[in-house]
């Protein structure tokens, strides 16, 4: 590196700064001159431009501030529902995709842009369907194909970001500074709205959507915590990242503090009410744990411990929670929680069988139709058009509705080879960051895709395309090795 490229870097997360600073005064005078014109469309077309500026000036800088942002997300979008009683275009869910759009452009127009792996070949084979999908208009209208590929298509332009950004520090400080931070706080929002109460803004939202019918956000009468993001779902994911984030973190050195918030985090899982994270999370402890053994003999070991140290847990935990008295308010979460883990098939308890059926439903109604039914027919997109969608819950079925069965065979290959890739240099090379996003792949598994989850779906594909660039470097030998691992 000589010396001119050393004092660009050395630049430029100052003139990120500068210009974040800058913008922000601009902002605050452009906002005063406002006065009450001041709505949610203004508030997204300065975001734009913001994090445009910081993109081109600082791609670094922009993934950070693009990630934290669609972590709250969904209590931005709350607030201008709450001050304004007209409805307007939501803008605001454009401001991570032009972000994304933009990072990505840098590296593109310098020819950073590498097709030199398995992984990335085929994940540019899966990208150059989900395109020939948006012109596919046999089920639904070409507008909602397009609307679909902010679900599909710029989740896979992160994976290039990744490839491009994702080194091992950089990867790492995002991991457990940025996301972590951000979990942290929802985590703490979402414990005070589980035992205490909701904002007004957020208690108006909530009443909206009981107006719409939407009950999925109740237990009974309790409603679920939410935090700061879109849905009670996405908090759900996200609180099951931190967990594993805090994990992973006791067998770094310098991340071990991260522990000592493991119980907020465990408390806020589990009184959310959803049963699927809470078992992707215990499963995704027990597959990286033995992924990490030296040996078969020690990975079986491990197996058998684990399923050993959670049934009894699990059980005996279960069972006292479900007997405690815990007040009317967490009492149905919590039942809600020990009725379904405990009882697994039990169609009364749990919606497992539920899940699994829509999951073999899609698969299955993929080939009655060999040509697809096109990117917008499994996403929310359709819902804003007024068209009925086929989604399954489930990325990997939803993906064979959307793209065909050969769509959907490919993602499966991409998703073999990821696990593949994070699995060796978690086991072999034991990167630090490696063994991170090999916790958060299993706890995310079948929602790496699936629309919705704006807090998510980013991340998880920065982390595939880092993975895949660290990998890379592994098979070049130029990746070191990690002093960090305790």
């Amino acid at each position: 590196m000589n010396s001119e490229q050393r004092l660009v870097e050395r630049l430029e997360k100052p003139l990120a700064i500068l210009f974040v600073l800058v913008a922000m005064v601009a902002c605050a005078m452009f906002t005063l001159k406002l006065g009450t014109n001041f709505n949610s469309s203004t508030v997204a077309q300065i975001l734009i431009i913001v994090f445009t500026g910081v993109a081109v000036t600082s791609p670094r800088v922009g993934i950070v501030i693009t990630f934290c942002y669609v972590g709250v997300l969904g209590d931005i979008r709350r607030w201008f529902q709450f001050q304004s009683s007209t409805a307007e275009f939501d803008l605001l869910l454009l401001v991570a995709p032009i972000s994304a759009l933009v990072i990505f452009a840098r590296p593109l127009f310098r020819s950073q842009i590498r097709v030199d792996s398995k992984l990335s070949k085929w994940v540019m084979i899966l990208l150059g369907i989900m395109t020939i999908q948006i012109l596919n208009i046999a089920y639904v209208p070409i507008q909602v194909n397009i609307a679909g590929g902010l679900f599909y298509i710029i989740p896979l332009v992160w994976f290039w970001i990744g490839k491009c950004y994702g080194d091992q520090e950089f990867t790492e400080n995002l991991l457990f500074r940025a996301i972590f931070g951000v979990g942290v706080a929802a985590c703490l929002f979402g414990l005070y709205q589980t035992f205490v109460d909701f904002p007004d803004y957020q208690k108006e939202w909530i009443l909206q959507n009981a107006k719409k019918g939407v009950i999925a956000i109740n237990v009974g009468t309790r409603t679920r915590a939410f935090g700061f993001f879109v849905s009670f779902q996405e908090y759900a994911h996200y609180v099951a990242l931190v967990v594993v984030l805090a994990i992973c973190g006791t067998t770094f050195k310098k991340l071990r503090f991260v522990v000592l918030f493991l119980p907020f985090a465990l408390l806020a899982l589990f009184t959310t009410g959803a049963r699927g994270p809470v078992v992707f999370v215990l499963l995704s402890v027990c597959a990286t744990w033995m992924i990490m053994a030296k040996g078969s003999v020690t990975s079986t070991g491990r197996l058998f411990l684990f399923v050993l140290i959670v049934g009894f847990g699990l059980y005996f935990g279960l069972t006292a929670a479900n007997n405690a008295d815990l007040g009317e308010d967490i009492n149905p979460l919590v039942q809600r929680q020990a009725d379904g883990l405990m009882n697994p098939l039990d169609s009364r308890k749990s919606t497992a069988t539920d899940h699994g059926f829509l999951f073999l439903s899609g698969v299955l109604q993929s080939f009655s139709d060999f040509s697809g039914k096109g990117l917008g027919s499994t996403t929310l997109a359709g819902n804003k058009f007024g068209v009925s969608i086929d989604g399954t819950e489930m990325d990997i079925s939803n993906l064979f509705v959307a793209l065909s069965p050969v769509g959907g065979v490919v993602y499966i290959i991409v998703i073999g080879m990821v696990f593949k890739y994070a699995g060796l240099l978690s086991r072999k090379h034991r990167s630090p960051v490696a063994v991170a996003v090999l916790a958060i792949l299993f706890t995310q598994f079948t929602q790496w895709l699936n629309g919705g989850l704006y807090a998510i779906a980013p991340v998880l594909w920065f982390c595939i395309g880092a993975i895949d660039r660290q990998y890379k470097q592994y098979e070049a030998g130029e990746l070191l090795p990690s002093s960090r691992m305790g």
